[in-house]
């Protein structure tokens, strides 16, 4: 009688679970979720060229700055199997670290981690390659700075470094260094006029720091508003 009992229970319970209605997996994962979806995500925060940006190249060629804005979207690397698909974040918020780099607070939807998150990086830690900014058009020129030489000078000395990138505007670019004292945009700014041998994909910047320690050198068209990525000065 016990046994026949404890059947029919069972039998019964069974029927409900059938009867009751499953709710889906709200962390379901696939290109038709926000959380799953890093450019979803972004066009839901920022207005994004309507263009198809499936893939790492259409990332790529929405950039139009290479300073970071809050309110911005930096295009970056994804790693392995997803190298072809690149990423998309939305800065949060941008720090001027005491070296005169950035330090980014980005908030972004992982398909891995099928969550909408948000980290702190540096555009060297996560190989960002620039930013569309809702401000600028799309495409537009901006500048792009991939090296310095030489990169160290001694303290109080004046020395001149060879800047080399894309997209300088020999008729407005200016040096800008942060670190230190330097602290805000233009404080320590190398007007055009002294530069030499301006062109769109090299400058010759004369530069002196007072204070040895690490600093980092932009270059700023002043004609179009825009700033390029930055790369370190050693001073000794």
């Amino acid at each position: 009688m016990k046994t026949a009992f404890l059947l029919f229970v069972t039998l019964l319970l069974a029927s409900l679970l059938l009867t009751i209605p499953q709710v889906a997996d709200s962390q379901t994962c696939d290109s038709n979720t926000v959380q799953g979806n890093c450019v979803k995500y972004a066009r839901s925060q920022v207005k994004l060229p309507p263009t198809d940006l499936t893939y790492y190249q259409a990332k790529l060629d929405i950039i139009n700055h290479r300073f970071p804005t809050v309110g911005s979207v930096a295009v970056m690397p994804a790693p392995r199997t997803l190298a072809q698909y690149g990423h998309l974040s939305v800065v949060r918020n941008v720090k001027l670290r005491s070296d005169g780099g950035v330090e980014l607070t980005v908030q972004e939807s992982n398909y891995g981690d099928c969550a909408i998150t948000t980290r702190t990086v540096t555009p060297e830690s996560r190989s960002i390659q620039g930013y569309f900014d809702p401000k600028y058009p799309s495409g537009q020129a901006s500048p792009r700075l991939d090296s310095l030489s030489p990169s160290n000078g001694s303290a109080g000395k004046q020395f001149y470094i060879t800047a080399t990138g894309n997209g300088f505007d020999p008729s407005s670019a200016r040096g800008m260094i942060y670190g230190g004292w330097c602290d805000a945009f233009g404080k320590c700014a190398i007007p055009t006029d002294v530069i030499t041998d301006r062109s769109n994909t090299s400058l010759r910047i004369p530069v002196t720091i007072t204070s040895p320690g690490t600093y980092t050198l932009y270059i700023f068209n002043a004609a179009a508003g825009k700033t390029s990525n930055g790369k370190p000065i050693s001073i000794n």
